[in-house]
């Protein structure tokens, strides 16, 4: 799928919150039997760094962030966040696919709930499972997926 992205700033706090809401609440009620708005909210704010976040759009329309943190020994997908709309027509895919094709000089990683479908697209993409946690996979890719 085409995309393009967009550095995001501070008007887009909404949007980013709507994504947040409408894309994770289900994986986090999933993966904690319940999802609680004021706590999440609260969460949100604490992490909201827009210069970090980028806007993916389709066709000029917002549909999604990421979130990569680069650090010495990686480039950390610390999220992806797609409209439940946009998911399943190889967004998610087109995206993390340009991220490991430019940061081919050292391994990006990430960390998954285990109860998000979303960990199945990474394995295709090459990440590989290298810890977990109660909740959570954390994943790697070494090389750029083809």
């Amino acid at each position: 799928m085409k995309f393009s992205t967009r550095p995001a700033s501070l008007g887009d706090y909404d949007f980013l919150w709507h994504l947040r809401v409408e894309s994770m609440s289900g994986n986090i009620r999933d993966a904690f039997g319940a999802w609680d708005e004021e706590h999440a909210k609260t969460k949100f704010d604490a992490s909201y760094e827009a210069d970090l976040m980028t806007i993916i759009q389709v066709e000029g329309v917002d549909c999604g962030m990421f979130k990569v943190e680069e650090r010495p020994s990686e480039t950390f997908l610390a999220r992806i966040e797609i409209l439940p709309i946009y998911q399943s027509r190889g967004l998610g895919s087109a995206v993390i696919i340009e991220l490991l094709s430019t940061t081919r000089h050292k391994p990006v990683t990430l960390q998954v709930f285990k109860t998000n479908r979303a960990r199945h697209l990474y394995r295709r993409l090459g990440f590989e499972i290298t810890g977990e946690t109660e909740t959570h996979y954390q994943m790697k890719a070494e090389q750029a997926a083809s």
